[in-house]
């Protein structure tokens, strides 16, 4: 039993000391609950099938960059799943990742050729809509974190009255993929604040001489995207309130839109939709989708929101079709037309 569990400190040992981070041995023995010396034995022992680097003055143990994983044993479902996740396209994008993931998966393809079973009934296949400019955006920002370095970005905004392109300051703290586009978050010089950037919308990336300014302690990506309905990230706090019709149902009910939702099937069929969100601007333009098979009960702002966007529409396409402009809504009414002052003619 000891040795079984000593097995395990060994191996999470491991893990731990694969990280950029030197780990001190009064470090380890508080991590693990045990004494000093016996840290020191485990790593006696780790030396001698792996080189471990010191750091400075000696304080410290690493794994050195480079160094290679001992054997894991995965089993068939696990092979499974990892093929799967190897061969989605989105690693196909990525200039660095690619060839890792296609080396990865002939190591892969190789070990189980011997098995039966094979993992083809599994395709991982997200959308990637991100346009052309976010490969080359993705491997500069890529390179500035690992560096941990700032750069300075060229960026094309749909929102201000400026809309081109402009240049701004960032400290990049993660890329990542979300809905079906890629995306970068860091602390933005210009706004002062983290912020959210699209990678085809990035037209340039150049790295600055001076270090990223680090995330605060305990940053979540997760965390930090729970109140948004994707990507965009405000500061209200909104309760939804949504009723889809019953001929809805099977899309809303059965599905998953949301992390924080709530559902409830009333007994005509319909859909009581339920979510709280930081921002209204990215689930206005979902609900204009389902045209009139939903209606907005709260809030009042993004109902209006709703009917400016379907307004825009209308107006945007109805007239070469002959439809009417859009009439007015009973929150909105129309502008009565000014009557011209009475001007008594002198006699």
């Amino acid at each position: 039993m000891g040795d079984d569990k000593r097995s395990v400190r060994l191996l999470k040992l491991l893990c731990l000391l694969r990280g950029r981070k030197f780990r001190t041995v009064e470090e380890l023995a508080g991590q693990f609950r045990t004494s000093e010396r016996t840290i020191y034995r485990d790593l006696v022992d780790l030396e001698l099938d792996w080189p471990l680097e010191r750091g400075p003055e000696g304080r410290g143990v690493r794994l050195p960059p480079g160094a290679e994983l001992p054997p894991v044993r995965l089993s068939v479902a696990e092979t499974a799943l990892l093929r799967a996740a190897l061969d989605q396209p989105l690693l196909r994008r990525d200039r660095a990742l690619a060839p890792i993931a296609r080396s990865l998966a002939e190591k892969l393809e190789r070990a189980v050729e011997a098995l039966e079973e094979t993992s083809a009934g599994l395709k991982i296949a997200p959308v990637d809509r991100s346009g052309p400019g976010a490969e080359q955006a993705l491997a500069g920002l890529r390179e500035a974190i690992a560096a941990g370095r700032a750069v300075e970005i060229v960026y094309e905004s749909l929102s201000g009255r400026d809309r081109r392109p402009q240049p701004r300051g960032l400290d990049p703290w993660q890329v990542f993929h979300r809905g079906d586009a890629w995306y970068v978050v860091g602390f933005c010089r210009v706004h002062r604040e983290a912020r959210i950037f699209r990678l085809d919308r990035i037209r340039a990336v150049g790295m600055l001489g001076e270090p990223a300014r680090a995330p605060e302690e305990g940053f979540d990506l997760e965390a930090f995207l729970e109140g948004s309905w994707a990507v965009f990230y405000g500061r209200g706090h909104h309760e939804i309130v949504l009723e889809f019709d019953a001929a809805l149902r099977p899309l809303v009910a059965n599905a998953r839109h949301h992390e924080g939702e709530s559902k409830r099937v009333r007994s005509d069929g319909t859909v009581e939709y339920r979510v709280t969100l930081n921002s209204l601007d990215e689930v206005a333009r979902w609900l204009v989708g389902f045209g009139g098979g939903v209606r907005v009960v709260a809030p009042v702002e993004l109902r209006r929101r709703v009917v400016a966007l379907a307004r825009a529409t209308l107006q945007a396409n109805g007239a070469e079709l002959g439809v009417p402009g859009p009439r007015p809504s009973p929150e909105e009414p129309a502008a009565r037309p000014r009557r011209r002052p009475l001007r008594l003619r002198s006699t």
